[in-house]
C-alpha cells in the first residue's frame, strides 16, 4: 500500500518490491484536482489510483513562485475535505488489510494512521524532507519561523509509531533522530538502465509553468542556444515550438528521459528526483528554487553540497553555461550509493513489516 506525492520514486519503490516477491495492493495519491496525476503514472504503477484530496501549494498570479496567502487561504477552504481524506483512507487502509504501509509524505496519511491506533498496520514514511535537521546537512536558506510549516509536515506525515527513511543525495550517518535511516534515491528501472550520451541540448523542467516566460525571455538574447522544456501548462499542446531552438513539451515519462539521456545538461526548479536522475546520468544540474517553497530552497542547497552542479535565484542560463566547463562528475560515487543502498532499503521495509532487523523508535 501507498500514498504518493513523488511520483517516480513510488514507481522505483513498486519494482524493487514486486522484484523481490511483494505486491503492492492499493495506490493512494493526495493532491486534489490542480495536481492531477500523469497518465504514464498509473500505466507504470499498474493499478488505478484512489484519489483524496490533500495539502498543496498554490502559485501567485504570475505562476511562478509559491504564494503564501492563496495557499494559506485555499487549503484553510477545504480542511472538511481532509476531515473526509482521513476517514477514507482509513477505510481503504482497513480493506486492503497491508503487511506494511508506506506513506509518502502525505500528511493527511500520516494523521489517518496515527488515528487507527493498535489496528493500524506498520508504517513507513518516506521522503527526502526528513533529512532537515542532519548534522551533516546545510542548513536552509530561511528564518526558523520560515520553517515551521517543514516541521508541521515532517511531523504529521511520521507519527511516532513509524519508522522514517530520509532520502539523501549523499551517503550519511542515520539520523537526525533514533526512528531516521538514511537512504539513496529510488531510481526506475529505465533509469538504471539508460545509456547516457553527450548531447548539445540543454533539459529544463520547471514546476510551474509561468518560469516557462523566464526561459523564453533569455532564449530571446541566446537563439543559438538548443532547448528542450518541460512543463504542466494546462491546454498546452503536446510540442510548442517557441523557436527552432526552444521547444516546450508536455509532461511525458519516456520523452523526459531520452532527452535527460542525451542532453548536455539539466536545468530544473528543485525538485529532488529529477536531480536524483540526472546525477546517475552524470548531467551537470542547475536548480533554481521556486520562490517561497521551503522545500526546494533547501534541495538546492543538499544539490550543490553533493556536488550535483550550482543553484541560481534565476532562469538566467549564462551563468550555467560559463560553469559547465569546470563541473566535476561525481556520478561514480553515486551509482555506488545508489546501487549499495537499495538493498538497505528493501531490508528496511521487510524488517519494519516484520517487526524484525530495525529498532524499535523513540521519542
Amino acid at each position: 500500500q501507498a500514498m504518493p506525492n513523488a511520483h517516480k520514486t513510488q514507481w522505483a519503490l513498486r519494482e524493487m518490491l514486486e522484484g523481490a516477491g511483494h505486491t503492492v495492493v492499493k495506490l493512494l495519491v493526495g493532491g486534489g484536482d490542480r495536481r492531477p496525476v500523469p497518465p504514464y503514472f498509473e500505466a507504470g504503477m499498474g493499478m488505478q489510483a484512489v484519489r483524496f484530496p490533500s495539502p498543496i501549494t498554490i502559485p501567485g498570479a504570475d505562476r511562478t513562485g509559491v504564494s503564501l496567502t492563496r495557499t494559506l487561504a485555499y487549503n484553510f477552504r477545504r480542511t472538511g475535505e481532509y476531515r473526509s481524506s482521513i476517514a477514507r483512507i482509513r477505510r481503504e487502509v482497513a480493506e486492503a488489510s497491508p503487511n506494511l504501509v508506506v506513506n509518502f509524505y502525505d500528511p493527511l496519511a500520516g494523521l489517518a494512521l496515527r488515528g487507527m491506533g493498535a489496528g493500524a498496520p506498520p508504517l513507513v514514511t518516506l521522503g527526502h524532507q526528513y533529512l532537515l535537521g542532519h548534522p551533516d546537512a546545510p542548513r536552509p536558506p530561511f528564518q526558523p519561523q520560515g520553517l515551521l510549516p517543514f516541521h508541521l509536515i515532517n511531523h504529521f506525515s511520521a507519527p511516532p509509531s513509524a519508522l522514517r527513511l530520509a532520502l539523501s543525495f549523499r551517503q550519511l550517518p542515520d539520523g537526525p533522530g533514533p526512528r531516521t535511516r538514511v537512504v539513496p534515491p529510488l531510481l526506475r528501472q529505465r533509469v538504471l538502465e539508460a545509456r547516457p550520451e553527450p548531447g548539445e541540448h540543454l533539459l529544463i523542467y520547471v514546476l510551474n509553468d509561468g518560469l516557462g516566460d523566464a526561459i523564453r525571455r533569455w532564449h530571446e538574447g541566446n537563439r543559438h542556444v538548443v532547448i528542450h522544456g518541460f512543463w504542466d501548462r494546462q491546454g498546452a499542446p503536446e510540442v510548442e515550438e517557441i523557436h527552432p531552438n526552444l521547444t516546450f513539451h508536455r509532461l511525458s515519462d519516456t520523452l523526459f528521459l531520452e532527452f535527460m539521456r542525451s542532453c548536455r545538461a539539466f536545468v530544473g526548479t528543485a525538485g529532488f528526483e529529477s536531480v536524483a536522475e540526472a546525477m546517475w546520468l552524470g548531467k551537470p544540474v542547475m536548480v533554481v528554487p521556486t520562490a517561497n517553497h521551503v522545500e526546494q530552497g533547501w534541495n538546492a542547497r543538499e544539490a550543490e553540497a553533493a556536488g550535483a552542479g550550482m543553484a541560481s535565484p534565476t532562469f538566467d542560463l549564462s551563468p550555467f553555461l560559463d560553469y559547465l566547463a569546470s563541473h566535476r562528475d561525481v556520478s561514480e560515487p553515486y551509482r555506488a550509493w545508489v546501487r549499495e543502498g537499495s538493498a538497505r532499503v528493501l531490508s528496511l521495509l521487510e524488517g519494519w513489516a516484520h517487526r524484525e532487523g530495525v529498532a524499535p523508535p523513540s521519542d
